[in-house]
């Protein structure tokens, strides 16, 4: 309901590959997939602990925090915090 499918090229799984996150094999489906360069990909997520692997491989990270909780205590920081996903758009180019 809000709007973002034609702002997504793809909606992948890792079901194809047999393997999960933080995987690297997992980010490299969207590199490969999309055939763009990793730089050019948003991964969102609800959860925190989630985003570590996404931007350790180098793609652009935005948590999506509805309740305002504290960021889990890691050292991996998302590239924008949102509160719901229909900001998102606003922070894609």
């Amino acid at each position: 309901h809000s709007g973002l499918d034609k702002h997504l090229d793809a909606v992948l799984s890792v079901d194809e590959l047999g393997v999960y996150k933080p995987d690297p094999r997992v980010y490299q489906l969207a590199v490969d997939r999309l055939g763009v360069d990793k730089t050019n990909i948003g991964f969102v997520t609800a959860n925190y602990w989630d985003l570590s692997g996404a931007k350790a491989y180098g793609l652009n990270v935005f948590w999506i925090n509805r309740n305002a909780v504290p960021a889990d205590n890691l050292e991996t920081v998302p590239d924008a915090v949102l509160q719901t996903l229909i900001s998102l758009p606003a922070h894609l180019s």
